[in-house]
């Protein structure tokens, strides 16, 4: 059993609060942040949609570095629908203080953008321009599928300037067919999302459909934290506390407070 101590009091909780191992029927993909990593059972779920829930407060900058640099490490090409933090020179530098330039990635089809929110030049290649309609993106989608080729495909997803640009229906539409019909079981898909800025029923629906919730946010006392909320595996209720650090990937995640066998976990891209 596990005590809980919180503004209700002090309550016994089961030990396990996810699928035993045999039920999994998906893999993970570790980033780097053993903290992280060991909280989700090993990594982010691999062939399922995952969502990096936050409160609008707590810095991601350090995360997003560390999840480029690992997928780029494992071979994955990157999609991004950047969120407003992720403008060009933001991208470049996070880039460059892991090692990896932005320009070659774009030239050399390892990196793609579809751009929601305006902030990239579509001179550029692999930069795709935003379309209004679930249509419209679903064929930039498609284009980027075919000329990523065989790689495997990271996508980080702001899922706030789908539902901005598309409206709330078009934005589920386009969240089903990027499962359905673009993600398959080696390929990484995070939607980023703050609850805050859309209605209810959307934020329900980003939930409802992903594997594996992950959320972050800052306290009244200025300590972020990130929880696990939602998952087949893992630490699920967890709480950790993060920590910035001066050296790469500049994150420090609180580990859970004990190990539990997994199956498909793995400790490093080369196992």
């Amino acid at each position: 059993m596990e005590l809980l101590i919180d503004d209700g009091g002090a309550r016994l909780a089961p030990g396990r609060r996810s699928q035993p191992p045999a039920l999994k029927t998906h893999s993970h993909t570790p980033i780097g942040l053993p903290g992280l990593d060991a909280l989700c059972g090993g990594g982010l779920a691999t062939g399922a949609g995952v969502l990096l829930e936050h409160d609008g407060q707590a810095h991601l900058t350090a995360l997003y570095g560390a999840m480029f640099d690992a997928a780029i490490e494992q071979g994955f090409a990157l999609v991004l629908v950047p969120t407003i933090r992720l403008r060009p020179q933001g991208v470049a530098t996070i880039l460059e203080g892991r090692g990896h330039d932005l320009d070659s990635l774009l030239a050399g089809d390892q990196l793609f953008v579809l751009d929601m929110i305006g902030a990239w030049d579509e001179a550029r290649r692999n930069v795709f321009g935003a379309r209004e309609t679930a249509a419209g993106v679903q064929a930039e989608l498609d284009a980027i599928r075919d000329r990523g080729g065989d790689d495997r495909l990271f996508s980080l997803i702001n899922a706030d300037a789908m539902y901005d640009t598309l409206g709330g229906a078009d934005a589920r539409r386009v969240r089903y067919f990027q499962e359905a019909s673009l993600l398959g079981p080696d390929d990484m898909l995070v939607h980023v999302h703050n609850p805050a800025v859309t209605d209810d029923a959307t934020s329900s629906f980003y939930r409802n459909t992903a594997e594996q919730v992950v959320q972050t946010h800052v306290a009244d006392d200025g300590l972020q934290y990130v929880s696990l909320r939602k998952s087949p595996c893992g630490f699920v209720g967890t709480t950790s506390l993060v920590e910035y650090v001066e050296e790469p990937p500049y994150l420090r995640i609180q580990r859970p407070p004990q190990d539990r066998d997994n199956p498909y976990a793995r400790d490093g891209p080369d196992d």
